[in-house]
């Protein structure tokens, strides 16, 4: 018996030494694709992650059909020689109701570069932002700012780039993902460049000089906070530079003040003027917002009139979090059946509570990180052993 129990010790010291590993190590911390951004005093089992740029694989967490997916692309580049356009901000799919299972494919786009002077009135073409999936969800990337003479009009893409300054074309966006650029202006003295198309409204073209204005971003608060993505560039211009559609977006060049580079998610570069380059577009992003189900599970083998746990409830309980690493709460719920010493109902309630308490707070001992809710009570006529024993409530 002593070698029993010895044996036991020894598979206890190891479930938690390895649960010790799963505590330091989350699964969002296990990959550098996606991170746990789940806000304070969200229910229970409810999760929110997200992917920023890379490519992995998720898999979806057991008992969950459906997500709220928030899918961007990578903004695109800001136009350069002499006179630029903004880019497009990268396409959006706001997704409420997903189906997913299995595991899903994700990939999240980089965002465009933008053009570069290189004399002359002379420069680079800047890129579109690159496309980002989720699943069979893909939101293609934003289209790069046209240029003053070569590469004139604004690429196509998620919102369409503004077109070059003087005679450029704003590039077409896709239906439901975003919203072309605005066209590039003749105005003497400042020959400004279109806004970037953002993702509910279209790039600007000037009327006054000033750079076309970027078109407005998306509004969510998939992550808790209201967080704007997906806005397009300001245009440049020789007089005052657009501004960006959004607080991510970049804002135009004028004479010597430099376009500025997106920040934030999906947004689009500033257009250039002068001998300054264009802004780069920032990139994607797919941010997921879930329930995952709790699970219910039992530990038994208390003995009569007992709330001390052995070995083997021990290691039933470590078992338990080993095969649910990704737990996160517990709580537990104690039984009493038939009691033949006919104990007073508060004995007995007091028994289950003791044995569930002495459950979840052995959880705890191996994984500190959990959070342990109330414990409650169930007093049954059943005169099986089974009824000895702790229901455990699992959250994911």
């Amino acid at each position: 018996m002593r070698k029993i129990f010895g044996i036991l010790a020894a598979v206890l010291a190891g479930v938690a030494f390895a649960l010790s590993g799963i505590t330091a190590t989350s699964p969002a911390a296990a990959t550098t694709c996606f991170t746990d951004i789940t806000p304070a005093g969200v229910s229970a089992g409810e999760h929110v992650i997200q992917f920023t740029q890379g490519s992995c694989s998720w898999t979806v967490p057991d008992g969950v059909t459906h997500v709220h997916a928030l899918v961007i692309a990578g903004g695109g580049g800001g136009g350069a020689d002499c006179v630029g356009g903004g880019g497009g901000a990268g396409g959006v799919i706001d997704s409420a109701n997903f189906a997913v299972s299995g595991a899903i494919q994700v990939n999240v786009g980089a965002g465009g570069m933008g053009g570069s002077f290189l004399g002359s009135c002379g420069g680079t073409q800047p890129t579109n932002g690159a496309n980002t999936t989720f699943g069979t969800l893909t939101a293609t990337g934003g289209g790069g700012g046209g240029n003053y003479l070569s590469f004139v009009n604004g690429a196509d893409g998620g919102s369409g780039g503004g077109g070059g300054g003087v005679v450029g074309l704003g590039g077409a966006g896709v239906p439901n993902q975003g919203f072309a650029g605005g066209a590039g202006a003749s105005i003497p003295g400042a020959n400004p460049g279109g806004g970037g198309g953002g993702a509910t409204a279209a790039g600007g073209t000037s009327t006054d000089g000033t750079g076309g204005v970027g078109g407005a971003g998306f509004t969510s608060n998939i992550t808790g906070t209201s967080v704007v993505y997906a806005g397009g560039g300001g245009g440049g211009s020789d007089a005052r530079g657009g501004v960006g559609g959004a607080a991510c977006a970049g804002n135009g060049s004028s004479g010597v003040s430099p376009a500025t580079s997106a920040t934030g998610f999906g947004c689009g570069g500033g257009g250039a003027d002068g001998t300054n380059n264009g802004g780069n577009g920032s990139p994607g992003v797919v941010i997921v917002r879930y329930t995952a189900a709790p699970l219910l599970a039992k530990v038994q083998g208390f003995a009569f009139e007992s709330a001390a746990l052995s070995p083997s409830l021990k290691l039933a309980v470590a078992k338990l979090l080993i095969s649910h690493s990704e737990t996160n709460s517990i709580s537990c719920t104690g039984f009493v059946g038939y009691n033949s010493n006919h104990r007073s109902p508060s004995y007995l309630r007091k028994l289950a509570l003791t044995r569930a308490n002495a459950v979840c707070k052995f959880a705890k001992s191996l994984k500190p990180s959990l959070t342990v809710g109330a414990s409650g009570y169930r007093v049954v006529t059943s005169r099986s052993s089974e009824t000895r024993r702790v229901l455990i409530t699992i959250n994911r």
